[in-house]
């Protein structure tokens, strides 16, 4: 569901999201022009993006304008199906959310470590002014940064996302990470030692748990006691994350975590 990767939520080209961010990276958009071609049945080179857009939100995607919900233990509803917005940038990311509206999406998934906050509330706020949808309509969810893991931080990072976000709730409030970083200021990120590693926190595991599930480790057992007590369970790319931070550094998760 939430939390996916940047411009689509099931990391399949066929759905179409992923394909309406135009790539700069010339061996990216190669890649790019194929997958839209595919999916619109275009034969010729793409030379207008706005035109290419357009061809997309003509295919309507059907799996989108009609969600699929799940009730949570509180009694409120989530779309199962959610817009990613990891790696959207600040310079496109506002109409992505007034396109993926458009088309149906009701669930936006952001985090203040994403750096898009602003410019995804403006564009919902810019919906709810205009009357496009009201706050009920979507359902938004942000996360908890590691560096604000401590008890008398986790208020003010609420605070920081609610009013990048110019709302006066989330739907949903995720730990972004179980790991524990120091705090050093609302927009250090990811803090360092002088040796270049990680500066983590002193806050045990215990205190923000998380489990592992994916196809190698599907929990079974443990899930279905969670169902037993109407407690949902989501996974955070359960088949693989080739974008994620600790790659892109060239260093593997133990040694960044040590």
């Amino acid at each position: 569901m939430s939390g996916c990767s940047a411009w689509g939520c099931s990391n399949r080209p066929e759905n179409g999201s992923k394909l309406f961010r135009f790539p700069t990276n010339p061996h990216r958009r190669k890649t790019w022009e194929a997958k839209v071609n595919s999916f619109t049945g275009r034969r010729t080179p793409i030379t207008n993006f706005a035109m290419v857009r357009s061809q997309l939100l003509d295919r309507k995607m059907t799996s989108v304008s009609n969600n699929i919900y799940a009730t949570l233990c509180n009694g409120k509803q989530i779309p199962l199906l959610g817009l990613g917005t990891f790696q959207s940038t600040s310079d496109d990311v506002k109409e992505v959310i007034k396109t993926a509206v458009g088309i149906g999406y009701r669930h936006i998934d952001t985090a203040r470590a994403y750096r898009n906050e602003t410019e995804i509330g403006g564009a919902i706020k810019e919906l709810i002014d205009t009357g496009v949808i009201k706050r009920t309509d979507i359902f938004v969810t942000t996360k908890l940064r590691g560096t604000f893991h401590r008890p008398e931080n986790v208020e003010h990072a609420l605070k920081l996302s609610l009013e990048a976000l110019q709302l006066e709730y989330v739907d949903l409030y995720l730990m972004h990470s179980p790991m524990a970083l120091e705090y050093r200021g609302d927009d250090a990120f990811w803090p360092t030692r002088e040796d270049g590693t990680l500066a983590h926190d002193d806050i045990h595991f215990v205190e923000t748990w998380k489990i592992e599930n994916h196809p190698f480790l599907d929990q079974k057992e443990l899930i279905d006691l969670c169902k037993s007590n109407d407690v949902m369970v989501t996974s955070y790319s359960p088949l693989g994350a080739p974008d994620r931070p600790t790659r892109k550094l060239g260093v593997n998760n133990i040694q960044m975590y040590e």
